[in-house]
């Protein structure tokens, strides 16, 4: 180890020498030694995006959730990168989605607003339940001119993919506030259009897309059993959106456990 906490294992691991890495644990380096900066060798594998390094280190490591000096884990350098492979490495061994760096930021913020936007990280977190209440942008610029299409249209499926689940209405007023997405991405997304209408502006509670569906297409049909289905739906004067959104399977119209008087909330 030198003066500055560098140790013959962390700069393998950030040479890329897996092989090396593998070498020096085999004759007992410690995987979770820090050096000065107060990162431990796990952090710079997920610094450079290095899969293959996470899965010998991995195994080893007594911290999945072991902090930088930043206090960013190894989940956060990886979310902020758009490093989708080793994220979804990192949250199968257990790393923690709901830690707050020193700015209070879980690693799902983080990979909203990265450069490197992956919206196959940002749905790696949102399923291992990375609690969206914690995510707060009132402090900061997400709105960027110069960030080009292919941002911008991640982030509208990033944005889309928060109102499949429970997305806290607040969260969504300051995405679309500070500029997370231009306005005319909003407009031409049928779906976000109708969810920022007909649920957060008009609903006490804030419900899924695919819920709304189910209130506004399935109540009626109840009523109509025996009907022709889908004429029925095309006649229903709701947005089209709304009847294309979910599918005619998912809306179980028939299931007994329905209750439609439990959603008329309007």
């Amino acid at each position: 180890m030198d003066l500055y906490g560098w140790t013959e294992l962390t700069r393998a691991v950030c040479g890329g020498d897996v092989n090396e890495v593998r070498m020096l644990l085999k004759e007992g380096a410690n995987p979770d030694q820090k050096n000065a900066a107060g990162n431990m060798p796990l952090i710079y594998a997920s610094m450079g995006g290095q899969v293959d390094m996470l899965k010998v280190l991995l195994p080893v490591t007594s911290n999945v959730n072991a902090t930088s000096h930043k206090q960013w884990t190894a989940l956060h350098w990886c979310a902020s990168l758009g490093y989708s492979n080793c994220l979804e490495h990192l949250l199968q061994s257990g790393a923690d989605p709901n830690i707050m760096d020193n700015c209070g930021e879980i690693p799902l913020q983080k990979a909203m607003i990265c450069k490197n936007v992956s919206i196959r990280a940002a749905r790696a977190l949102i399923q291992a339940n990375s609690r969206l209440d914690l995510l707060h942008f009132d402090s900061q610029s997400i709105g960027d001119d110069n960030l080009g299409n292919d941002v911008w249209h991640k982030r509208t499926a990033i944005l889309e993919m928060l109102t499949y689940v429970r997305c806290p209405p607040r969260i969504i007023k300051e995405l679309i506030s500070m500029g997370y997405v231009p306005q005319n991405f909003i407009a031409n997304n049928i779906h976000l259009k109708q969810l920022f209408v007909a649920i957060h502006e008009k609903m006490s509670s804030s419900w899924t897309l695919a819920e709304l569906c189910r209130y506004h297409i399935r109540k009626p049909l109840i009523q109509k059993r025996g009907s022709n289905v889908p004429s029925l739906i095309d006649k229903m004067d709701i947005p089209r959106p709304l009847k294309n959104y979910v599918s005619f399977r998912e809306l179980n119209i028939y299931e007994s456990s329905y209750n439609p008087e439990e959603m008329d909330v309007w």
